[in-house]
């Protein structure tokens, strides 16, 4: 039986719509074992199943104790880190992703895979467009190569035009275990020569109109 990541690429930014805790703790999981031997994995969340258990059905927990203690799996807050303060900033969330794209190499790994669950951005939807410009500049800010981000939504605390939303916003989608591409959308320019954590600072055009 295929697995979702056999579509999955270095470098996609998808979006993971999920309908149970179940659903997105197996996804996580599913990327441990899908990521590179010299990639990190940092997970933004404020719900993990810290109870997970290795009959749980998910052969890699028995791996993910081990992979936090050596490091190769860190496990931050969600809200925290997307709203230092209590407010959310585009421009912020780009800072956050340099450093800890240049935290990471600094470590000596050679990519950064990236997860967010943005449950809470369901007890916040005033700030949801601006959080949308956001995701859609991700595309456009020449991130490198070797930074993968996987971004969490729970259909659960969002509407139908919400996740609607969020979605077109995205290279891929995952949702129930399959995994599907955008065709229209404008992937980022991985191809150019100028693809580099400093290249963050110095964001096209079009991007800087989703920092603001």
């Amino acid at each position: 039986m295929n697995n979702w990541t056999d579509g999955f690429r270095r470098g996609d930014h998808a979006i993971h719509v999920y309908q149970t805790d179940s659903e997105r703790d197996k996804a996580v999981l599913d990327l441990i074992a899908w990521r590179r031997n010299d990639d990190k994995l940092v997970y933004l969340s404020d719900k993990w199943s810290h109870g997970l258990k290795a009959d749980d059905g998910f052969p890699t927990i028995s791996h993910l104790k081990s992979d936090i203690e050596d490091g190769r799996v860190e496990l931050r807050p969600s809200y925290p880190s997307y709203c230092p303060g209590g407010r959310f900033r585009g421009s912020g969330m780009y800072r956050l992703l340099e450093k800890t794209y240049n935290d990471v190499i600094d470590q000596g790994y050679n990519g950064l895979v990236a997860v967010g669950d943005l449950s809470w951005l369901g007890a916040h939807r005033s700030i949801l467009s601006s959080f949308m410009r956001y995701e859609q500049g991700i595309d456009f800010a020449r991130l490198p190569r070797n930074l993968t981000i996987l971004c969490q939504y729970d259909k659960r605390l969002f509407t139908s035009d919400q996740i609607g939303l969020a979605e077109r916003v995205h290279q891929l989608r995952l949702s129930a275990g399959r995994l599907d591409r955008n065709h229209w959308f404008i992937l980022r320019r991985t191809a150019e020569a100028d693809c580099s954590p400093e290249s963050l600072k110095r964001p096209s055009v079009i991007s800087e109109s989703f920092m603001k």
